[in-house]
């Protein structure tokens, strides 16, 4: 038996915000860095990675969320110090780059950059070394420069300095959490039914 179908006006509205699906992304590594801190694990490096460039992520899009709401003719594929400078201008907060959070965000935004942009290293040297044989054969150092700052350390760092530097800015915009989630509306305005064969 055919189910009977109708034509209608389907009306609405949604506001999918990605900031939170970044944040989640970013909670997710976190949690897995903060399990293997305690179980030990493998591979903890690349969790950090992942969790820095998840915050990165977020930061940008937390800015590009609150200059959409708040500031005119917004345009989100400006450059980052651009948008940043903005949105923090537009709420009264200070950006000193050399103290937590704002120089966090940096180095979490310089590891995205690092890793998005994927330069190869070339390097040739020539030193006088001193060491046992066994210590000058492992001397090559066979590591990226942006490895150094994937560390559970810096990793929950970064992850705590972003939280505070966001519920700073909503508290600055005088917005709560409800007001930055995903959220949609619908209705249906039946047009006519349709006869089905």
């Amino acid at each position: 038996m055919a189910k009977a179908k109708i034509r209608a006006r389907h009306k609405g509205e949604r506001y999918v915000y990605i900031h939170n699906d970044l944040l989640n992304a970013a909670s997710y590594f976190k949690g897995i860095i903060e399990r293997k801190q305690k179980d030990g694990g493998e591979a903890i490096g690349l969790d950090c990675m992942a969790c820095l460039v998840m915050l990165a992520f977020t930061f940008e899009a937390n800015i590009n969320f609150l200059g959409d709401h708040f500031l005119k003719g917004w345009k989100e594929m400006s450059p980052f110090n651009s948008k940043v400078k903005k949105v923090l201008e537009a709420f009264g907060i200070e950006r000193d780059e050399s103290k937590r959070p704002y120089s966090s965000i940096l180095l979490a935004k310089k590891v995205r950059d690092t890793l998005a942009h994927g330069k190869p290293i070339k390097e040739k040297f020539d030193e006088e070394v001193e060491g046992t044989l066994e210590e000058l054969e492992r001397k090559v150092p066979l590591v990226g420069d942006w490895e150094q700052h994937c560390k559970p350390e810096i990793a929950l760092m970064v992850y705590e300095d972003m939280d505070a530097l966001w519920k700073e800015l909503m508290k600055a915009a005088k917005l709560e959490v409800w007001d930055t989630m995903t959220s949609g509306q619908s209705g249906l305005a039946v047009i006519e039914a349709l006869v089905v064969e």
